[in-house]
């Protein structure tokens, strides 16, 4: 059956603050009523200091101790070990402030002044956190389940003990009842006899009330004993309800404990599920894709010769193997051609003869198409070399064409002398300039050209 209890509240007591062990902090003297001392002029005073004290940013029941920067470390640089001790043991007040409900201002600040970054908790401290909160959400709903179940217990016994009043009320008006109407008989009677004798009738009335009395005494301790039943009841019901609720109480931390260990297991097996599926654990690669990546690197060194950067001992033995065999190629076809080269190359291994067939056949082919290349080049350019002259305007004189001819036709050489490049040409130009005879002979005779064949064509 369930009980009621009223749940107690317990106060937390704040942990004394945390002190760092490898510093002494010298206290004021005081006097015997307790005030402090002014040592502005007194003697020097004997103290138990050891160690200098580093300034800290605040001296909040002392967390700032511990560590300083350099300038207030006396001018010493602060050892990362200290650094992160102290790191450590900031984190570690916070949380214990934090779960006694105290300010964190001057904690979160001295970790911003240690880490440069704002303080943000562990996954574990947010799983602990998160699953404390459930639990707590939980006691406190089974809690009031069980006050709620005991109170509606007690409301029903109250009914109970509400009725067998109103029924000892209901049962003591009969008997009163019934007393009345024992008197008007007692009265009545003695009228019959004549009223001779009235002290019997007072003892029968006193009977009647006696009888009255009992009655409703009888009824009355009956009814008691069974509302004392009803309360003792109520009392069993909240006792039982107070041992349920601080069983609760009490089973908290190892609810939390045995909640928050599962789940972290589950939260490391789902990272290794992942680090099995991505090869990445905590943001840092496993032991199995670090594996997996050096033996790609390998495999990766095998086809390009690179690794890491630098070519493998085998690509460097290559690479010089195939310098070493180009740079004999290169003297064999200097001293001997091409055809001996290639023929070479096949008695040491190093083509086959459909290659050699096919190296021969691009020498051929590369040396036909230049030549063909340089051919059509020097079509190409007389083509352009005529139709400019075609199409160049009719001069006024010969000095607004000459030199366009002069442009095409004349080459000028190492020692500035000039001289026509292509005589037959330059005939053929100037005759297609379709001039008038005394023009045409000129410019024949101002460039040397025969002019008999203009005149005897």
């Amino acid at each position: 059956m369930a009980t009621y209890t009223i749940p107690v509240e317990k106060k937390k007591i704040p942990s004394p603050p945390k002190t760092n062990n490898k510093f002494t902090i010298q206290n004021r003297p005081t006097t015997t009523s307790g005030k402090p001392v002014s040592t502005a002029n007194n003697a020097p005073t004997a103290t138990a200091t050891t160690t200098s004290v580093p300034k800290t940013t605040s001296t909040n029941n002392g967390w700032g101790l511990g560590y300083g920067t350099i300038k207030e470390n006396n001018n010493q640089a602060v050892k990362w070990a200290d650094k992160n001790a102290e790191i450590e043991r900031t984190i570690n007040v916070i949380q214990n402030r934090e779960d006694a409900g105290q300010d964190l201002s001057a904690q979160l600040a001295h970790y911003r002044n240690l880490t440069g970054k704002e303080y943000t908790p562990s996954y574990e401290r947010q799983t602990e956190q998160r699953i404390k909160a459930e639990v707590d959400n939980y006691i406190k709903n089974q809690s009031q389940a069980i006050n709620d179940a005991v109170a509606r217990q007690i409301q029903q016994n109250q009914a109970g003990i509400n009725a067998n009043n109103a029924y000892l009320s209901e049962q003591i008006q009969k008997f009163q009842e019934q007393n009345n109407v024992a008197d008007q008989q007692s009265t009545m009677l003695q009228n019959r006899r004549g009223g001779f004798y009235s002290g019997g009738l007072d003892y029968q009335l006193g009977q009647n009330a006696k009888a009255t009395q009992e009655a409703s005494g009888a009824l009355s301790r009956d009814i008691a004993a069974r509302n004392a039943e009803i309360y003792a009841q109520n009392s069993q019901l909240a006792e039982q309800a107070a041992n349920q609720i601080k069983q609760l109480q009490m089973q908290a931390p190892d609810l939390v404990r045995s909640r928050v260990q599962e789940a972290l297991n589950n939260y490391r097996a789902q990272q290794m599920q992942e680090s099995q599926l991505t090869g990445m654990y905590n943001g840092s690669p496993t032991m199995q894709m670090q594996a997996q990546q050096f033996q790609q690197q390998l495999a990766q060194a095998g086809l390009t010769g690179m690794f890491n950067g630098q070519p493998t001992l085998e690509a460097q033995q290559i690479q010089f193997s195939q310098q070493m065999a180009q740079q004999q190629f290169a003297e064999d076809v200097r001293q001997f051609g091409l055809q001996f080269a290639l023929q070479r190359q096949v008695q040491l291994g190093n083509m086959s003869m459909d290659q050699a067939r096919l190296a021969l056949a691009q020498q051929q082919f590369n040396f036909d198409q230049n030549r063909w290349q340089s051919e059509f080049n020097a079509d190409q350019q007389w083509r352009q070399r005529e139709f400019d002259l075609a199409t160049m305007p009719q001069p006024a004189d010969l000095a607004k064409y000459t030199g366009q001819l002069n442009n095409i036709f004349l080459r000028q050489d190492d020692e500035g002398n000039y001289s026509v490049n292509n005589p037959e040409g330059l005939y053929r130009a100037i005759i297609g300039l379709n001039l008038d005879d005394n023009s045409t002979m000129s410019l024949l005779s101002m460039y040397g050209l025969d002019i008999g064949n203009f005149l005897n064509p």
